[in-house]
């Protein structure tokens, strides 16, 4: 009961010492009116472009160099035991049932074979007759 008090007090605080959002003092663009405000606003985007992301990149690369160490630091001390222990487990249950597995198998590629010898002959008729149907339909 105390911590969900303190932090609804913390929140509170803020909101007295930051009334107003920052970003409410941002300048909003205009959009231009004219062919000539567009030539004039990309082109002063196009010179300040280069060195936005020139200013912007440092940044991202430190933010990225330490999220990959963080990942990896999650993917070998969590995520890698835990599939290699998935694996493990899988490999031990095939093993068990590999002989259940191949009599299976036989039995559906015999299964398969039967299918296809009854169906075989009724599909090669059913390919004369619309053989002979496309010739009728050509004369």
């Amino acid at each position: 009961m105390k911590k969900p008090f303190l932090l609804i007090l913390f929140f509170v605080a803020l909101l007295l010492v930051f009334p107003k959002p920052t970003f409410s003092q941002v300048e909003v663009l205009e959009p231009p009116s004219t062919l000539e405000q567009v030539k004039t606003q990309g082109s002063e985007f196009l010179r300040s472009f280069p060195g936005a992301i020139k200013s912007i990149f440092p940044e991202a690369l430190a933010v990225l160099k330490k999220t990959s160490g963080w990942l990896k630091n999650i993917w070998n001390s969590f995520l890698s035991p835990w599939f290699k222990n998935i694996w493990k487990e899988t490999g031990l249950i095939v093993k068990q049932k590999k002989p259940v597995i191949q009599e299976e198998l036989k039995k559906e590629q015999k299964e398969l074979k039967e299918e296809i010898k009854t169906e075989l002959p009724g599909i090669k008729e059913t390919g004369k007759s619309l053989w002979q149907k496309l010739k009728d339909l050509i004369k």
